[in-house]
Formats: C-alpha cells, sequence, structure tokens
C-alpha cells in the first residue's frame, strides 16, 4: 500500500535515483512471489520506477592470503528459476540455507541474523553500487574454475577463530554454502528491470549531486531516504524505528541494526495514522491482492521463527487443509514445515554450558531457531495441537516485533 500511494501521488522520481527492492529470503509462500510480480510490473510499466528482486548470496575469494567465502548479493529476475530461467529467484530455501551454512549456525529470536544478512547488509552493498550511477554491478569472486578453500583451510580458519565443533560436524555444515557458486559475473542494472531497454532506451538518474566517490560508512556517507511500510497500529516498531534514526554513527544499536551511516528511514503509512483495517480496505478495490488467507499467517517467511509458537502451529495445521495453496511443489520447501525441521536439526549447535562458577561442566546445551535448550522446536511445534500452543506464555509466543 506504502508503495502504490507513494506512486500514484507522484512522490518517486526516477531521475534523482529512487529505487524500490524486494529482498529474497527464498522461504517466502508462492503466493507472495506472485504479489511481488504483480507490483513490479505495475511499478514499472506505469510508473517508471526501477523495482529489482535481489537475494544474498556467497562467493570464493581471497582475504589477507586466506581463502574464504564472502558474502554479497546478485539480482534475479521476478520469474522462478528453473532449467529455462536460470536467472530467476530461489523458493526452495537455498538462499536462507546458504547463509546459515555460511554462519555455521542458526539464526534466533535473539539473534535476528537472517533480517541483518538477507535483506540489510545486501540492500546496502546493492545501493552503494546504484547510488554510483554505473550500468552495472561489478564482478565478484576469484577467476579460478575450481574451489580453493580445501577442507584444511576451512577447519583450520574455524579453529583459529576460537571454534570448538569436530571437524566432521564443521564441514558438514559447510558442505551447503560451499556448494555454492564460486562467483558472480558482472550484472547489468538493465537486464533486470523494464524501466531500462524498451520502456526507457535512454534510462539513467542524475548522479551530479552523488559526487566522484559514494561512501556508505563514515561521517561523509551518502544521505539518502528509505520508507518501511510500518502502520500507526505498530507503534513499538515505529519508535524503535526512529530512535535509530536519531542515534550517533557509533551507537551500538544502530551498528547492530545494520542501517547505513547516511541512512534515515520514514515509516509514512504510520505517520498518516494507516492502520490494518485501513490496509486491507485498500487492497479490496485493487485488481490483484496478496492470494492467501487473512486468517492464517503465510506471509513473510512462512515458518519464521518470529511469528511465534502459536502462529507457527495453526499454521503447520491448516496449511495442508489450503487445497488451493497445496501442492507437490511445496514439499521440502520452506512452506513445508519438515524442512525448518531438517535445517534445525542439521544446524543447530551443541556447547558446554556457560557457568559463572570457576568449576568447568561437561554439560552441553542445543541452541537453535527457540535459543538454548528451548521448550520449543519446529519438529514438536509440528506435533502440537494450534489450540494448544496458543496458550504459550514468555518470548516464544510472541508476534513479531522486528523492525528491521
Amino acid at each position: 500500500m506504502m508503495l502504490l500511494t507513494l506512486l500514484e501521488q507522484n512522490l518517486l522520481d526516477a531521475s534523482r535515483g529512487d529505487v524500490v527492492i524486494f529482498n529474497n529470503t527464498s522461504a517466502e509462500h508462492p503466493a507472495t512471489y506472485e504479489f511481488a510480480h504483480k507490483c513490479k510490473q505495475y511499478c514499472e510499466k506505469e510508473f517508471g520506477i526501477p523495482f529489482f528482486f535481489i537475494e544474498f548470496m556467497t562467493v570464493e575469494d581471497a582475504s589477507f592470503g586466506k581463502w574464504k567465502r564472502v558474502p554479497t548479493f546478485r539480482m534475479v529476475n521476478s520469474n522462478p528459476i528453473s532449467r529455462n530461467n536460470a536467472e530467476g529467484y530461489h523458493y526452495r530455501g537455498e538462499i536462507f540455507e546458504e547463509l546459515v551454512s555460511f554462519l555455521g549456525y542458526l539464526p534466533s529470536r535473539h539473534s535476528r541474523v537472517c533480517t541483518s544478512y538477507l535483506k540489510i547488509r545486501i540492500t546496502n552493498k546493492f545501493l552503494a553500487e546504484w547510488f554510483a550511477a554505473n550500468p552495472s554491478s561489478v564482478r565478484r569472486g576469484h577467476f579460478k574454475e575450481i574451489t580453493q578453500l580445501t577442507d584444511d583451510i576451512a577447519y583450520e580458519t574455524h579453529i583459529k577463530s576460537g571454534g570448538k565443533e569436530s571437524r566432521k560436524s564443521y564441514l558438514n555444515k559447510k558442505d551447503f554454502v560451499r556448494s555454492r557458486p564460486l562467483a558472480r559475473p558482472a550484472q547489468n542494472f538493465a537486464d533486470y528491470s523494464e524501466v531500462f531497454g524498451e520502456l526507457l532506451p535512454d534510462y539513467q538518474f542524475s548522479s551530479e549531486s552523488l559526487g566522484d566517490f559514494v561512501a556508505m560508512k563514515g561521517i561523509d556517507s551518502f544521505p539518502y531516504i528509505s520508507m518501511i511500510g510500518l502502520r500507526a497500529d505498530e507503534m513499538k516498531r515505529v519508535v524503535r524505528v526512529k530512535q535509530r534514526n536519531e542515534s550517533s554513527l557509533n551507537n551500538h544499536s544502530r551498528q547492530k541494526s545494520g542501517m547505513a551511516d547516511g541512512e534515515i528511514i520514514l515509516t509514512p503509512l504510520a505517520d498518516s495514522g494507516i492502520d490494518k483495517s485501513v490496509v486491507d480496505k485498500f487492497w479490496k478495490s485493487r485488481p490483484w491482492q496478496l492470494d492467501l488467507p487473512e486468517k492464517t499467517n503465510l506471509s513473510n517467511c512462512v515458518y519464521c521463527f518470529m511469528k511465534g509458537a502459536g502462529a507457527i502451529s495453526k499454521i503447520s495445521a491448516e496449511l495442508d487443509s489450503l487445497s488451493k495453496l497445496n501442492s507437490d511443489e511445496l514439499l521440502d520447501t520452506p512452506s513445508d514445515i519438515n524442512w525448518w525441521i531438517r535445517m534445525e536439526e542439521k544446524y543447530q549447535r551443541v556447547a558446554l554450558k556457560r557457568t559463572q562458577s570457576k568449576n568447568s561442566t561437561s554439560e552441553k546445551v542445543k541452541i537453535g531457531f527457540w535459543g538454548v535448550n528451548a521448550n520449543e522446536s519446529y519438529r514438536s511445534l509440528s506435533l502440537t495441537d494450534s489450540s494448544e500452543s496458543t496458550n504459550s506464555i514468555g518470548l516464544a509466543s510472541l508476534p513479531c516485533d522486528c523492525t528491521d
């Protein structure tokens, strides 16, 4: 709603570099991808504002003489990846798992590294190149045809950084990220947005005001505004965003959020007093809508732990009964709770319990999506009656309060 309102009130201007970004986690429901595809078409064809699908990825490169995987981004088109569409978006959890394999541990309610890496950081990397007003994003990764990151190098790096995992366990977790492409070729912006090419052959926003160098960090960082569609009935989230706006560049909360130093976040829906009821009314008059049941929270990452235990067990109980949404295509994807069970059981960390006493301990703890030795797990939630879990108390029962 925020995007369409900005477009229809002529508040976005392609000539100054305004751009729309959809961060693909590869863990959305197919209906969400279809909805985003239609929004992209409307935005670009009717208003000429570039709309990019981007994804987190890693490439293999060297740093200080050591081979390693390095995080970056890729642009993709707004149709699913297939044999006939190699540049399409991923939708079977590949991007999410690449991040988890890269880090070697799972995100959790206490450490939302998925939001940080899959959304904020790659957006900053994308914008650094976009604001430079060049026709393409430069190539990333080395030029060698085979991997240079051997098992020995990978595990040696883990040990030198203070890692405690066994060689077998560590390499098992790293298998997936090390199987991903070694490099990403240069990508032309024109290949991923219809604003270029036939629609506007000579499209190029002015870079005169940007200077010769665009910095994303430091006191001379490039100033820009980003907008988030937080509503008036989500004021806790709005307040947290605005507090970060007002904090200094070295503020821990701001740095942890991944905000670029020159970024100012606005929340136009909240500032206009728009709540969920107004949003729902807005979409009822539109020719296309998000084709998901209103009472079943399938938006965003389908089984995201931030939705809370009650919502997840309800999703698990109801998804199979939604024949319109049920398909063999969803099996072993993030629209299938078994995918989340597999992720949790493969990538959960097992560590020695921390104690305040000087005595050593042999007691071990498990750290998964729900934290340390949490009562909840995706396997237990898949077996829990949704009517029982709605009475859960504590952190795991809370709705998403993410502000990133």
